[in-house]
C-alpha cells in the first residue's frame, strides 16, 4: 500500500526493501528513509540560500555601517557585513533529520536499519533538529531543485503527524499503529494511485 501511496517506492532504488521482510511497520519506515536518504546523498543534499551576519576581516556582501562604526570605536578592526550564503540547513533537511532521530530511537526497530540510517546521518551533521510541532507544512515548497524529496516528506510527515505521541516528560515516541481515521486516509491515497498506474483513462 506504501508502494502505490508513495509512488517513489516502486523505483528501481527501492526493489531490495520490495524483497525483504518486515515485521513491523517501524522497521519498514526506517528502511525506507534510510535508502531514501542513501540515494538522496548521492545527488546532493538540497541547500538554499540564507541570509547571515557577522562580524569579518574582509567585506563579504553588503557592509552594515552602523555596527561597523561601533566596532571600530571599540578598537575592533572588523567588519559587519550581510550576505548570503548556500546551507543545507534548510527545513527539508531539518525535517528529514528529525524524522530519522525519532525512528532510530524506536525500540522496535531493528539494529541492520539503525546502523544503515546512523550511517546516512553522518552527513547531517551541520543540519539542525526541529520541533515536529512547530513544522508548517502548508509552508513547505517544492520546485525543481527539490522535487526528490517529495516522498520523503511523504513519508516524514505520516511519521510525524499520524504517528507521534508526547511523553509526560516532553519526549517524543511513534505508536505501535496509525489509528483508524489517518489510515483511511492513507488507503484513500493508494487506491487513487494505484488507479492512476494500473487504470490509466484510455485517450
Amino acid at each position: 500500500m506504501l508502494s502505490y501511496a508513495f509512488t517513489n517506492l516502486r523505483q528501481d532504488n527501492y526493489k531490495n526493501i520490495a524483497t525483504e521482510q518486515f515485521d513491523n511497520l517501524h522497521n519498514l519506515l526506517a528502511a525506507i528513509l534510510s535508502a531514501g536518504v542513501s540515494r538522496q546523498l548521492k545527488q546532493g543534499l538540497y541547500r538554499k540560500y540564507i541570509n547571515r551576519k557577522d562580524n569579518l576581516t574582509t567585506v563579504r556582501g553588503k557592509i552594515d555601517i552602523t555596527d561597523s562604526m561601533q566596532n571600530f570605536v571599540a578598537g575592533r578592526r572588523i567588519l559587519n557585513c550581510n550576505y548570503d550564503e548556500l546551507s543545507e540547513n534548510n527545513l527539508l533537511n531539518q525535517i528529514l533529520k528529525t524524522t530519522s532521530m525519532i525512528i532510530l530511537r524506536h525500540a522496535d526497530v531493528d539494529d541492520r536499519y539503525k546502523v544503515a540510517l546512523k550511517k546516512a546521518m553522518l552527513f547531517f551533521a551541520n543540519v539542525d533538529l526541529i520541533n515536529p510541532s512547530s513544522i508548517r507544512w502548508i509552508n513547505v515548497r517544492l520546485h525543481r531543485n527539490n522535487q526528490t524529496y517529495q516522498m520523503f516528506l511523504g513519508i516524514c510527515r505520516l511519521i510525524l503527524e499520524d504517528m507521534l505521541l508526547t511523553t509526560d516528560d516532553g519526549e517524543y515516541k511513534l505508536a505501535e499503529f496509525i489509528d483508524d481515521q489517518k489510515m483511511s486516509r492513507l488507503f484513500e491515497k493508494f487506491i487513487l494511485e494505484y488507479y492512476i498506474k494500473e487504470c490509466p483513462l484510455s485517450s
